[in-house]
């Protein structure tokens, strides 16, 4: 009879019932003590597998957890950068700047390879060991912009739809599953709405 069998025709006969931890002790307690038990090497096999699993489960959980905290990590660490230092800084190859999501600056008219080139960077820092953050709004000298322009170019103007329309073009693009390793924020700066992206390392590779 197999083990799983035998521990339900024992609650059976029982008295009264007792978990199924209970059961394996005992089980083990007997084999222990060098008593039979009439199925030892199936009762064996049971458990190592039971071990098996729950051990395979617990690795996969351990994983989720640990990439889960070094996101928040990288995110608090970006959180604790000042905006305007980091304009400062210049581009470099864990910051980017961009003028606009969709709205061509030189042609007076909406670009959507704009809004490509955008998904392409995001891509790169997904991919990366570190992540990065781009910043929409500003000018590649550094020059703040704003991006009001976009916001006459979406449905639902303002920072929900600005934010609704990118995460969309993510999910679309990219993959939905990365929608949570991107995080978007915005600031004023001389009275320009900016877009800061921070994004941090992927689980997976991603194309685009």
């Amino acid at each position: 009879m197999a083990p799983s069998y035998e521990y339900i025709n024992t609650c059976e006969q029982a008295d009264s019932r007792f978990s199924s931890i209970g059961y394996v002790f005992s089980q083990i307690t007997k084999l222990l003590r060098g008593e039979s038990t009439g199925y030892d090497t199936e009762l064996l096999i049971f458990y190592a597998e039971i071990g098996a699993i729950l051990g395979l489960l617990s690795i996969i959980l351990y994983n989720l957890i640990h990439k889960r905290l070094l996101n928040i990590d990288h995110l608090r660490s970006e959180l604790n950068n000042d905006l305007p230092s980091i304009i400062r800084q210049g581009e470099g190859p864990r910051l980017e700047f961009k003028s606009s999501l969709r709205w061509d600056m030189a042609e007076s008219r909406i670009n959507r390879a704009l809004e490509s080139v955008i998904l392409k960077t995001l891509a790169e820092f997904l991919n990366s060991l570190e992540g990065g953050t781009l910043l929409i709004g500003v000018a590649d000298n550094g020059d703040i912009i704003g991006f009001e322009k976009d916001y006459q170019t979406l449905k639902k103007p303002g920072q929900d739809g600005f934010e609704q329309s990118l995460m969309t073009a993510i999910s679309k693009k990219l993959g939905g599953d990365l929608c949570l390793f991107v995080h978007i924020l915005f600031h004023v700066i001389d009275g320009k709405d900016i877009c800061r992206v921070i994004v941090s390392p992927a689980s997976r590779p991603v194309f685009f």
